[in-house]
């Protein structure tokens, strides 16, 4: 048996690493260490008092107890940042609608020369995904269209 930074060491290892594993996953970055370093601690003791078997269980315990409210104590915050990013995201919405209104009315012209442009531009490109939807997409409105091809083939071959 050695010591090392007041803990007794027992064989070298008194907590598997598996639980150091599950317990660096689970606990915020903020507590890992000194939450490793308490169930460390307290396995050296154990087992010193009981053996290392019973320290090994006892730090299963331990793990086995602590992985549930750390693990929602995890999803909590990371819920509780979500929703206030996407929170203040709309919170300055209002505000800068009521900007860009303002702003159109100060300047008549421009309103009326960006709107103008817009319900073109938007216009032009409806009709024209609209006609390659009905062209290319959609079928014809016919009972047995891969017959209008061959009537078609056969009239201009006999044109010529």
């Amino acid at each position: 048996m050695a010591f090392a930074h007041g803990a007794a060491v027992v064989n070298g290892r008194r907590v598997p690493a598996v639980h150091r594993w599950l317990l660096r996953a689970a606990a915020p970055a903020e507590e890992r260490e000194w939450l490793l370093a308490d169930l460390e601690e307290e396995a050296a003791a154990r087992a010193i008092a009981g053996g290392e078997r019973q320290a090994r269980a006892w730090s299963r315990r331990q793990v086995a107890a602590s992985l549930g409210p750390l693990i929602i104590r995890r999803v909590e915050t990371a819920a509780r940042l979500s929703w206030s990013t996407t929170m203040s995201i709309w919170r300055g919405l209002g505000s800068d609608v009521r900007l860009a209104v303002r702003r159109l009315f100060e300047s008549p012209g421009f309103s009326l020369t960006c709107i103008v442009t817009l319900a073109l531009g938007i216009g032009g490109n409806t009709a024209v995904f609209t006609l390659i939807d009905r062209v290319v997409r959609a079928p014809l409105p016919v009972e047995r269209p891969h017959e209008l091809a061959a009537v078609v083939g056969e009239f201009l071959a006999g044109l010529g």
